[in-house]
């Protein structure tokens, strides 16, 4: 048992838990000066008035997120100085993430979980240029949804995030993406870029992506790209690359295989 003595420590300004129900009895809403609240259990997250917490700019939240949406995203929604936020629905789905869009100053979000309900670009955060997902299980519609996000720069696709075999960055896609990561998608076998695709990506990490044998020759008009990152991915595509499929990657300055 963890002494309730956290709220006494008024000047605290970073704040780490472990995710466990058994702290959902601390008081953290009397620190105004926290900065930093990693891990923190939804249930204790409810026991305590978000509104106090002036100063909070990352945040990070585990537990079955599906119960009350509308007053948990509201909890939110007052916290004027967010910027990070990293959301982990255990043993459960996402509930409808339409409110993401009350959320004004996020510009980084990390979502763990299936997405059943998959925001429309209007839903999201309006300055968000960060985001990762893992276990979301999404379809390439989601893909398209993501690719006309006005202000994203950072995508990292992980663990079991995208459940389909082709995956498609239609024309005009990801306009302002400047880093992309696919990292352990195995459902992923075909790749494609279609057009001007992310004309502005200058690095692209891809991991244990075990299906995928080839790049899509449509990389090769990605002349923004700057640095490639191949890690732990079949021989076959590492073949391929350094052989028949380097034409499409001559043009990076930075190849890098671990």
């Amino acid at each position: 048992m963890v002494p309730n003595v956290i709220w006494n420590m008024r000047y605290l300004r970073h704040l780490y838990m472990c995710g466990h129900k058994t702290l959902a009895c601390l008081q953290f809403d009397t620190l105004e000066h926290l900065q930093t609240l990693s891990e923190v259990h939804v249930n204790s997250w409810k026991q305590n008035n978000s509104t106090k917490l002036v100063s909070l700019r990352k945040l990070g939240i585990r537990g079955n997120l599906s119960s009350d949406t509308r007053a948990f995203f509201k909890s939110l929604a007052a916290l004027p100085q967010l910027q990070s936020l990293n959301l982990h629905a255990e043993d459960a789905e996402f509930p409808s993430l339409a409110q993401l869009a009350s959320l004004h100053s996020l510009v980084k979000l990390h979502l763990s979980g299936r997405i059943p309900l998959f925001p429309m670009p209007e839903e999201f955060p309006p300055t968000l240029s960060q985001l990762t997902l893992e276990f979301s299980r999404l379809e390439q519609k989601s893909i398209d949804i993501l690719a006309k996000l006005p202000r994203l720069e950072t995508l990292r696709l992980k663990a079991q995030s995208y459940r389909e075999a082709d995956l498609t960055i239609s024309v005009n896609g990801f306009a302002q993406l400047e880093f992309l990561e696919f990292n352990s998608l195995d459902s992923l076998q075909n790749f494609n870029v279609e057009g001007d695709a992310i004309p502005r990506l200058r690095n692209f990490r891809i991991a244990n992506c075990k299906g995928l044998i080839m790049l899509p020759a449509g990389m090769k008009n990605v002349t923004s790209l700057h640095e490639l990152e191949v890690e732990e991915m079949p021989k076959v595509f590492v073949d391929r690359l350094r052989g028949d499929d380097f034409h499409k990657v001559q043009h990076i300055s930075s190849l890098t295989f671990i």
